[in-house]
């Protein structure tokens, strides 16, 4: 019995820390993402979050998903008379210091808590300016609310001496999850790529990428060959992604974001999706390699 322990043992503890790992760097990963993202709407705070800004919060609400829990906080700032500058330049501070916090993993799961609240506050305030990065990032901290993502790389790890055995039976669930996930979205988002005839004949590649300050050719063929090829990519996606091939699909769904960050500017969108990727299935690159 003893030698099978000294033999189990070590196998257990790499299959626990390998998958605690890839969700640790999964959370400095998109807690980065997120400072930098935010730095760089911060310049232009006063545009979008102010009083004067082109469209006031407390009216952009109204648009908002979650009005229901803004208006109140909107309604208690004007009552209370509390300025709309003085409510976000507080939000700012917190939620920057909240994402340094999680980025440690200093109390992670307390920390990831406020900062999706903050997120929520200060993104879900001005909706009209929204895209997919905002709504991917709100679904990455809930994902790192409820996933065990501050076990390693963490302040947590040297202040709480806990026991990781007691996740070793649900190790597989949390990448289960971002999977599935992944599945979902690119699989609808090709339907509705299929279902575009735009995406057929090339149309679709060609406004992404045509510029009115610059002038260049590129052949209808390429234009063509490249938006049905993303059709094809998103909707294999699902399918072969849980086969032994998935390893091709993935380096193409991953080339496909570093396109469209090159292409059409959206940085940030594609860097999300690409952890996403690298997170789901980065554990069986890992292991693929080792054998």
């Amino acid at each position: 019995m003893r030698v099978f322990t000294l033999i189990y043992k070590p196998l257990v503890i790499k299959w626990i820390d390998l998958p605690m790992k890839v969700l640790a760097v999964f959370r400095i990963a998109v807690c980065i993402l997120a400072i930098v993202d935010f730095l760089s709407v911060l310049s232009e705070k006063e545009l979008f979050f102010y009083s004067h800004s082109i469209l006031p919060p407390s009216l952009s609400i109204i648009d908002s998903e979650y009005f229901n829990l803004l208006n109140p906080i909107f309604k208690y700032i004007k009552r209370n008379g509390y300025s709309t500058e003085q409510f976000f330049n507080l939000l700012f501070l917190l939620y920057l210091l909240a994402l340094c916090s999680v980025v440690i993993g200093f109390f992670t799961r307390i920390s990831v808590f406020f900062v999706l609240l903050f997120q929520i506050l200060i993104f879900r305030s001005i909706p009209t300016f929204n895209y997919g990065f905002d709504n991917f990032l709100t679904m990455s901290f809930f994902y790192c609310l409820i996933f065990p993502v501050g076990t390693e790389f963490s302040v947590n790890q040297f202040l709480l001496k806990k026991n990781r055995t007691t996740i070793i039976q649900s190790r597989y669930d949390f990448f289960l999850f971002l999977k599935t996930h992944l599945c979902v979205v690119y699989f609808f988002s090709g339907i509705a790529k299929a279902l575009d005839k735009n995406w057929w004949n090339g149309n679709a590649i060609w406004r992404s990428v045509s510029d009115l300050d610059y002038f260049y050719y590129i052949s209808p063929y390429i234009l063509m060959f490249l938006s049905i090829s993303v059709v094809l990519i998103e909707l294999g996606y699902t399918f072969i992604v849980f086969t032994k091939y998935r390893n091709i699909f993935l380096i193409l769904i991953l080339l496909m974001h570093i396109g469209i960050a090159i292409t059409m500017g959206l940085t940030s969108f594609s860097t999300i999706l690409i952890i996403w990727n690298l997170a789901a299935f980065g554990k069986e690159l890992i292991l693929i390699n080792e054998r």
